[in-house]
């Protein structure tokens, strides 16, 4: 039985949700009204946070709005299909798939952003695979893109899900912070994003796959911060790190113009390290 922790201030969005568990003989353990239920809520096992606001939780987490209907979320809530029968053949492709250690941690708005940056030299695809809360299409403006490519740029095209007769150079896979996804054992680069702290350092320790470079995506600011950023770094002595600061001003903008930071703001503290990537 799958079991929710949620922490939704809406009384309206929260009876949605309490509907929406019910719909799949789910259990709501922890009704949180404070950051201290969710702490409490860290210390169990196998739950999943629904929310409203990015908060950063030791075990899975869905983001949900008041403009979701209860069948929308019902989607949401449903365990992943189990993806024994999952193939894919890039041809000649690279293949660069990221993921995030957990949900809300800028996973989408990075392989987005990166996405573009190669296709200024590339014939690339960018692929939604986040199969609990997809993201890409919305961010693009975009409608019905399951399983087929569309054209955004001359040489960027975007899907959601596998992608069929895809001619490129380069796929770029949003996975989400599905840590098991198949592409993963395949992929040409992995890229692991993440927040620093006790919950990304353990997390790492817990990995069976190889990734290119972990991107830290905060605002180093506190001494705490910086102290978790050192001790993950001294653990983790092969692993390449990246820090993006993050830069709230330029990802809302990107957000209400419905592009790219590439396109919104080109000297933007985001899109200058996003291109380091390549």
């Amino acid at each position: 039985m799958a079991r929710f922790v949620t922490f939704i201030a809406d009384p309206e969005l929260e009876s949605s949700v309490i509907k929406a568990i019910a719909a799949i003989n789910g259990e709501l353990v922890v009704r949180g009204v404070s950051i201290e239920q969710i702490r409490e809520a860290m210390k169990l096992s196998n739950v999943t946070l629904i929310c409203t606001r990015q908060i950063d939780f030791a075990h899975s987490k869905i983001v949900v709005d008041k403009a979701m209907s209860v069948d929308e979320i019902v989607e949401l809530l449903k365990p992943e299909i189990p993806a024994e029968n999952f193939s894919f053949n890039s041809g000649d492709a690279k293949v660069i798939c990221f993921v995030g250690l957990s949900g809300g941690v800028g996973t989408t708005t990075i392989a987005l952003n990166h996405a573009f940056e190669l296709s200024q030299k590339f014939k690339v695809t960018l692929s939604d695979m986040d199969g609990r809360n997809p993201d890409i299409a919305r961010a693009l403006g975009l409608h019905r893109i399951e399983g087929r490519s569309e054209k955004i740029s001359k040489s960027l095209s975007a899907s959601q899900g596998l992608p069929s007769g895809a001619d490129c150079e380069i796929f770029v896979f949003d996975i989400g912070f599905n840590l098991n996804h198949p592409l993963l054992k395949t992929a040409d680069e992995i890229y692991i994003v993440a927040r620093v702290g006790f919950n990304t350092l353990a997390r790492l320790q817990e990995l069976d796959i190889s990734p290119k470079a972990v991107i830290l995506n905060f605002a180093e600011r506190t001494k705490a911060q910086q102290r978790w950023r050192a001790q993950i770094e001294d653990v983790f002595p092969r692993l390449d790190f990246l820090n993006i600061p993050l830069d709230l001003k330029s990802f809302e903008a990107a957000a209400e113009s419905r592009s790219a930071l590439l396109e919104v703001a080109g000297n933007s503290l985001a899109r200058k390290s996003i291109a380091t990537l390549g």
